[in-house]
């Protein structure tokens, strides 16, 4: 038996889940698996981020997340830093999609959004039970 130590440095932890892309299915894609941050990869990612002033001349900030998070069946990932572009051509609604999953797997959610998961409002509600009237 280990060290406290190796135990925790043998953790694969990691999380990834896999995220549907309706719009990408007629192209053999129905699915995207995303992967959460590394604690490296997150510092990486925030260090990378515009402070305040200069944010309005960042560009393609989803599709970078996805290059980091997006991941074939063995965790490698599936995009390299010269795809960026070319994700900035496709869907806005799947590149938002994922990036939202990769932002919740990596713990990057601020307070206010993880309260609104937790306890959505009526109109956040899909109201499946609602029917129209004849």
């Amino acid at each position: 038996m280990g060290t406290l130590r190796d135990s925790i440095l043998g953790v694969s932890d990691l999380p990834i889940e896999e995220v549907q892309t309706d719009e990408w299915a007629p192209f053999g894609v129905p699915f995207v698996r995303v992967r959460g941050l590394s604690a490296a990869e997150r510092e990486k990612w925030e260090r990378d981020l515009p402070d305040e002033e200069s944010a309005k001349k960042i560009t393609h900030i989803r599709e970078k997340l996805v290059v980091l998070t997006v991941v074939d069946a063995d965790g490698k990932q599936e995009f390299q830093d010269s795809d960026v572009k070319a994700l900035g051509d496709l869907s806005g609604l799947v590149i938002t999609r994922i990036f939202n999953a990769a932002r919740r797997l990596s713990g990057m959610l601020t307070e206010a959004e993880v309260e609104a998961q937790a306890n959505p409002s009526p109109g956040d509600q899909d109201d499946a039970s609602s029917s129209e009237s004849p």
